[in-house]
């Protein structure tokens, strides 16, 4: 783990376990310490390290912070979230409250398990970002939605 990274857990509280660890994990654990790193080194959410950190910051506070949420720092949970994060910058930084609301109502197991059943055909973090890109829609973009679907 980078110190970058074993920094930002500490902050938030969060432990990184091996992947190879018994299930169930509670809340505030993840095995997904390299989706981690692959956030902080991504161009994509941030051209400088800071920028990076921040996003990653960022997607943290809106797992952690929800009140459902807080057991599914998984893997494709994670990369759903930074993808509409990155995707969608404003959302978060126009309004956190609405954007925290929306994931506190968010049933992030119960889209892992509908990404589950359709990994063959779909990477599990699309079909979540799908499922919460509906959610999000519905609050930030409701007239583009509307077209976009």
């Amino acid at each position: 783990m980078t110190p970058t990274l074993d920094l930002i857990c500490r902050d938030f509280g969060l432990t990184v376990v091996h992947p190879a660890q018994h299930r169930p994990f509670t809340p505030m654990q993840t095995a997904a310490g390299a989706t981690l790193e692959r956030i902080l080194a991504d161009p994509s959410v941030g051209e400088t390290a800071a920028d990076r950190e921040k996003h990653l910051r960022n997607v943290l506070v809106a797992l952690t912070e929800s009140e459902n949420n807080r057991h599914m720092l998984i893997a494709p949970v994670i990369k759903a979230v930074s993808r509409i994060m990155s995707q969608n910058p404003t959302w978060y930084g126009r309004d956190a409250s609405a954007f925290l609301d929306v994931m506190d109502k968010a049933d992030l197991a119960d889209m892992y398990e509908k990404a589950k059943a359709n990994k063959g055909v779909v990477p599990a973090h699309a079909t979540i970002a799908t499922l919460l890109l509906k959610e999000f829609g519905a609050v930030f973009a409701p007239e583009d939605m509307e077209r976009l679907l």
